[in-house]
């Protein structure tokens, strides 16, 4: 529903609402200021340069542009982009209704001498605050919004009840899982001094120029033992929307610098607690507001989350003072993509799950403000429309207990699906890895590394990287970061140590994704040796390097060899692991894949649906992993003439890859696909661009013998074959059999399917003889190989009957 936010307030409200608003220390560090210029003006004058200047103590990213065409693409290629803009009078015309409808647009200020003329023009203009005259004195106008915005960037999760009451996890809000975990793994780190130092060097280094910033960081290093944290939270409000930020985005290297202060914050709020709210001193009931602004999205989950939950992932700000809450709510500009809301939380101190404080007499404001402590959750009741406002929203919230058997067992099994055998940051680092936040764990490998000196914690931290760059599909990295563990495991272990053993397994693994299949099958080998002489015969390592070598033999194309193996595999997982189990859901891929090749498509199709429905209920939504399922499904669907399936099941692949890994190989892998089911489907024009669009990734990516790009060239011919273009058709066509040559085995099927296309192209050109030779290759390899009774047979031996019509 589109709900469009506007109220007015008596003089004596305003007022009120205004002087409980006095921290200027709060900055936009959320938010990208854009400054449009005219063409005419110098953006390096004096003016703007002071302008720039002082603006940085109040917004972090500021960008400045003269060209119109280029500041409104900056705005719009990220959706995720919150946006000040400030525009010159003379452009305000064009430029103005273009972007006040763009949701990443928060709120415009117009700079012109000319005040009186404009302030004219800008009724109607919903996102316009103001026109100034002045950009010194503006500075300071927009410090006044900044608290706002801030009240609104708190990071929150909404778990409906059918998520609280199913027994998966796959649909769950991954920034819920992060918070909880995040607050455990901080309480058990121990910080040192070295921790507050380099947190202060950081926080000195940002672009500030507000001389009560620059004061703050003295106190900090001078005086941080001396105050509660509670008190340093409160006083600075840059601290105060840093920390937010960093828990809300996050911000690896920062979340490792400001942990201290994010655990001391949090024990101080518990203790502060623990004396204001015993049984005998505070144990009735009451209420706190919050007001805030919500974007249509999350106002939209909030109404379907009715009687579920909400957790604030940060820590959460409230007030016992309903008129300073309402104030934040309605503060936000009127447009149709932000909803007002006033949050109306009761609690009851005896039961709430979620340690809060009475901070006003610690605060240097004395406002009455109760702060929550890090990832609180609440019940929501009713919603409903507040009277005598246009569109303010009134939530209902109550306190959930530790008792609470939904949200305690939810707890429970985050905790155990989450669960490590590491601790503190490396915890962390695993849990960013299993939400599929690969470029977050990364930075906090590599920080983490720059930091010890330890061989041990080294090796381990090596072996990380380069987990992280498999998952990527950097491979050549991985497999050096792989080669850096086992040097210093070899330097520091024996020769027959089961971390010798991971290492040579996930060499070979990265080998097998470049196939390069000999390479892989060797270390598979070692590893499996190993493996077999040190390790108890029901171990589940042996079921990964079996299911490996497994692997390699089906990519080669040697089908009996590889259900040998996996099956050997499959009797590992029956003996150590119950039914559901990830590695279950590999077993099925793996030999759904097989079976696929083989021609045996609804074998196939069982497998592959038995492992997406293992997937489904384990993985967060947008998983690779799950990526890879899906296209497996559409693959299926594909050989078995169910094109618009296929198709379905390939775009939801590129949902996912092409949002957390826009450079991965399933990325080219996808395109290839779609353009085969569009090719099936008679829709050649869309088929030839997604086979491009593949070829072009894979010939950015891949050596130019990969048997990869031999596909794209392979299905480009196919295309232009169907076209009737058969000169095209057989130019891309002998460019995949070259490729194919060199790198595959001679009886390979992928080269019997390469051998058919030529045919075909000789036989469209008239030219029966050669178009007789490739046929009979073709059929040759099929017969001969593992699958003897693939369904392209049938197909290749009345094309040898069509052209011996011919001849």
């Amino acid at each position: 529903m589109d709900k469009k936010s506007s109220t007015t307030f008596t003089s004596d409200e305003s007022s009120r609402i205004r002087s409980h608003r006095s921290r200027n220390a709060q900055t936009l560090q959320n938010y990208h200021l854009v400054w449009l210029y005219e063409s005419i003006d110098d953006p390096n004058n004096d003016i703007y340069s002071n302008a720039i200047i002082k603006l940085h103590g109040v917004v972090n990213t500021i960008n400045t542009f003269t060209d119109v065409d280029e500041c409104i693409n900056f705005i719009t290629d990220d959706e995720e982009k919150k946006i000040v803009m400030i525009i010159p009078g003379s452009l305000c015309q064009i430029i103005v209704p273009i972007v006040q409808d763009i949701p990443q647009v928060h709120c415009i200020y117009i700079y012109s001498e000319d005040k009186e003329k404009y302030e004219k023009c800008i009724e109607g203009w919903y996102k316009v605050q103001l026109v100034f005259t002045d950009i010194i004195k503006f500075c300071e106008t927009l410090k006044q919004t900044a608290q706002d915005c801030i009240q609104d960037l708190v990071s929150i999760s909404f778990i409906e009840k059918d998520e609280i009451l199913n027994s998966d996890l796959d649909t769950l809000d991954s920034s819920f899982m992060y918070s909880i975990i995040l607050k455990e793994i901080l309480l058990t780190i121990d910080f040192k001094q070295k921790h507050i130092d380099e947190f202060l060097t950081f926080y000195r280094e940002r672009p500030v120029c507000d001389l009560d910033e620059l004061m703050t960081i003295k106190e900090l290093s001078e005086k941080y033992n001396q105050y509660r944290p509670i008190w340093w939270y409160t006083k600075s409000g840059t601290l105060c929307s840093m920390i937010n930020r960093g828990l809300r985005e996050m911000q690896v290297d920062f979340i490792i610098k400001s942990g201290f202060f994010v655990r001391d914050l949090q024990n101080d709020i518990v203790a502060l607690h623990s004396q204001q709210y015993t049984a005998e001193k505070g144990s009735n009931s009451f209420t706190v507001y919050r007001g805030q602004a919500l974007s249509q999205k999350d106002f939209d989950k909030l109404e379907k989350t009715e009687g579920g939950l909400i957790s604030f992932n940060n820590f959460l700000s409230t007030s016992l003072d309903e008129l300073v809450a309402i104030g934040f709510a309605v503060s936000a500009p009127n447009d149709t993509y932000r909803i007002s809301v006033l949050f109306k939380i009761v609690i009851d101190p005896s039961k709430s799950s979620s340690p809060f404080a009475n901070v006003t007499e610690i605060s240097p404001f004395g406002e009455k403000e109760i702060l929550f402590s890090m990832h609180s959750v609440f019940r929501i009741g009713q919603i409903k429309q507040i009277e005598g406002y246009e569109c303010l929203w009134e939530v209902d919230l109550t306190s959930t207990c530790d008792t609470d058997p939904q949200l305690h067992a939810l707890t429970k099994r985050i905790q155990e699906e989450t669960a490590s055998d590491y601790s503190g940051w490396y915890r962390l680092g695993q849990l960013m890895v299993q939400l599929g936040q690969f470029d977050k764990a990364n930075e906090l490998y590599e920080k983490l590394l720059t930091q010890t000196t330890d061989s041990s914690e080294q090796g381990h931290l090596y072996y990380q990287l380069g987990s992280v760059k498999m998952y990527q599909g950097e491979y050549v990295k991985a497999i050096k970061f792989y080669e850096d563990t086992l040097e210093i495991h070899n330097n520091v272990v024996p020769l027959y140590n089961n971390e010798v053993a991971g290492s040579y397994n996930s060499i070979g693994l990265a080998y097998d994704n470049l196939n390069e299949a000999t390479k892989a099958l060797a270390y598979y080998e070692k590893a499996e040796k190993i493996a077999r002489e040190t390790l108890p015969e029901d171990d589940p390592r042996l079921y990964s390097f079996n299911n490996n070598i497994g692997s390699v033999y089906s990519k080669m194309g040697e089908y009996q060899k590889a259900l040998s193996y996996y099956g050997k595999a499959h009797e590992f997982l029956q003996k150590t692991l119950p039914a559901n189990h990830i590695n279950f859901a590999t077993f099925y891929n793996n030999t759904g894949w097989i079976y696929n090749r083989m021609g045996e498509y609804t074998n196939a199709l069982t497998q592959y649906e038995k492992a997406h429905e293992i997937l489904r209920k384990t993985l967060p939504l947008n998983h690779l992993q799950l990526a890879v399922s899906y296209n497996s499904l559409g693959s299926i669907y594909d050989e078995m003439c169910e094109y618009s399936k296929a198709l379905e099941y390939y775009k939801k692949v590129l949902e996912i890859v092409e949002i957390t890994l826009p450079n991965h190989p399933l990325l080219a892998v996808t395109y290839n696909n779609i353009g085969v089911a569009y090719k099936n489907m008679g829709e050649l024009s869309q088929s030839l661009l997604h086979f491009e669009k593949a070829f072009e990734i894979r010939q950015k990516t891949l050596p130019a013998d990969h048997p990869d790009l031999a596909s794209s060239y392979n299905n480009i011919g196919a295309v232009y074959q169907n076209m009737d273009k058969h000169s095209e058709s057989l130019t891309y066509l002998e460019k995949a059999l070259e490729i194919r040559q060199a790198v595959l085995p001679e009886n390979h099927p992928s080269l019997a399917s390469t051998y058919n296309s030529i045919g075909n192209a000789y036989y469209f050109t008239n030219e029966y003889s050669k178009a007789l030779s490739y046929y009979e290759r073709a059929l040759n390899i099929y017969q001969h190989s593992s699958c003897p009774n693939h369904p392209a047979i049938e197909k290749i031996k009345e094309s040898i009957a069509a052209v011996k019509n011919k001849l």
